[in-house]
């Protein structure tokens, strides 16, 4: 039965993505200044800058926490 219910779930999930596709490829071109690119084009980068806002913030906490950061 959980088998079942895995497989129903990621095929749904599936799907979901194949409707969903976030933007048109032919949206970011030059012909037209006043058509923006939608955000999807920087989101690599995006992901990249909350990854290590993410692990320097872990970082300083982790480090703080430490016995010999105090003085201890």
């Amino acid at each position: 039965m959980r088998a079942k219910i895995f497989f129903s779930t990621l095929i749904a999930l599936l799907f979901n993505v194949v409707l969903l596709y976030g933007q048109d490829p032919t949206a970011c071109n030059d012909a037209d200044i006043d058509n923006l690119c939608p955000l999807d084009t920087w989101v690599l980068f995006l992901a990249i800058i909350a990854v290590a806002g993410a692990a320097i913030h872990l970082h300083f906490k982790q480090k703080s926490l430490r016995p010999e950061a105090k003085g201890i």
